[in-house]
């Protein structure tokens, strides 16, 4: 399984049945009030049947057959501080990692001065500042 750390990707098809076969018994209820999103996560650990992923906000466990690493991986990590290039010019961290259907590439969501910003950033939005150390 550590093939997949480090990696982001999407949380595949939740199964009706059988979900406390791929999902942390302590996890299940967290994992399904942000089931569905464009959020994506970061493998950022394993043990021997699971392995840990963030997503920005909530740390899970579920079974490799449920985390579909992305092909377009980020440019940028969570936490990283950037600057946007744009007209505003500004500065916060990667607060959350979103996948484009349409486009198909990666866009974030930023803290800005501790409030979550709505606005799409691609990676040719952003300017690296310092990237946060895991």
């Amino acid at each position: 399984m550590n093939d997949y750390i480090g990696k982001y990707g999407l949380l595949g098809y939740l199964p009706k049945n059988g979900l406390e076969k791929h999902v942390h018994p302590d996890d299940v209820e967290k994992l399904q009030s942000c089931w569905g999103t464009i959020k994506m996560c970061r493998a950022i650990d394993s043990d021997d049947v699971y392995l840990h992923l963030f997503n920005g906000e909530n740390h899970f466990r579920v079974t490799p057959q449920l985390f579909q690493v992305m092909e377009a991986q980020p440019k940028f990590n969570f936490g990283d501080m950037v600057r946007e290039k744009h007209d505003l010019g500004r500065e916060g961290t990667i607060h959350y990692v979103c996948w484009h259907y349409e486009r198909m590439k990666v866009y974030y969501l930023l803290k800005i001065k501790g409030k979550e910003s709505n606005r799409w950033n691609f990676d040719e939005d952003l300017q690296l500042i310092s990237e946060k150390k895991l």
